[in-house]
């Protein structure tokens, strides 16, 4: 329960980050690229330390597909 509230908040203040970025005039490609370079790193770092990070082939197509949707995503947003 206590990730489902914390993704919640989360995602809820990156839109409204994306928000006053998009009202300010910023361009929103580099914001949701670090957005998702940042959520990597912790992500690989967290795997890291648990001794659980393993990377194979299903594991990048999956990220691949996943990043990709997410960039179209911000295409068509």
């Amino acid at each position: 329960m206590l990730f489902l509230i914390l993704h919640i908040m989360l995602i809820s203040g990156f839109g409204l980050f994306l928000k006053d970025a998009k009202n300010r005039g910023h361009r929103m490609n580099p914001i949701g690229f670090m957005n998702y370079l940042i959520a990597f790193l912790i992500s690989a770092w967290s795997a890291t330390q648990a001794g659980s990070f393993e990377f194979t082939r299903l594991t990048f197509a999956f990220g691949f597909t996943n990043g990709v949707a997410y960039a179209i995503g911000f295409v068509l947003v």
